[in-house]
């Protein structure tokens, strides 16, 4: 029996070794239960997101995909690192490949796309958001190529599509499409940093949010 955190852990690295050492899929199962064991007693964030990895790259090795994009998706929460961030969304999409999992992809890609207008990579996250297929998503993908500074000519309608065709107006017409858009639909705070970014008219790939 375990007294203390330090002995548990030290039990529960053996315990993971041991398996491994015949890693069929039944003990790597096990691995990856034990690592996300042993990632919620560490003291430190960066000990943690590295345990959570751990696990959900032993679940992917036993093609558990659910599983392992949920182990990093707990990495993901606890990062500070936009990259590892950016880089574990991916990973997630790729596990939420499966049709039955759609809702969970389009969620991931979501939040990766404006993981990645943080990090200025407008172009990435326009053509995510147009995945999500939705005529919204392709008037956010349209901003996203506007502060890429990037041509583009997309098929936006309703109110999103008076504002995103103001874009290549003078700014003080994409101010009021913009401002009245915002006076009669609730948009997500993301969202609304991009809009106040197009307003700022400042040179995009230089900026952050």
């Amino acid at each position: 029996m375990c007294t203390n955190k330090t002995e548990r852990l030290k039990y529960l690295h053996e315990s993971v070794n041991t398996y491994l050492l015949n890693p069929v899929e039944y003990n790597r199962y096990n691995a990856y239960l034990l690592y996300q064991d042993i990632a919620l007693l560490q003291q430190n964030n960066k000990d943690k997101q590295f345990y959570f990895i751990k696990a959900g790259d032993m679940a992917l090795s036993c093609n558990k995909e659910n599983l392992a994009a949920t182990a990093y998706e707990k990495a993901c929460n606890i990062s500070d690192d936009i990259n590892l961030k950016i880089d574990l969304s991916y990973k997630m999409i790729e596990c939420y490949n499966d049709s039955s999992w759609k809702f969970h992809r389009q969620q991931v890609q979501k939040q990766l796309a404006f993981l990645l207008c943080r990090n200025c990579e407008y172009e990435k996250a326009a053509l995510l958001f147009l995945e999500l297929g939705t005529n919204f998503y392709k008037f956010v993908g349209g901003i996203c190529y506007f502060l890429g500074g990037i041509e583009s000519d997309l098929d936006v309608s309703g109110d999103e599509g008076c504002v995103y065709e103001c874009l290549n107006k003078d700014m003080s017409e994409v101010k009021v499409c913009l401002e009245k858009y915002l006076d009669n639909h609730v948009v997500e705070s993301e969202v609304r940093m991009l809009f106040e970014k197009v307003l700022c008219g400042s040179s995009p790939e230089n900026d952050i949010l």
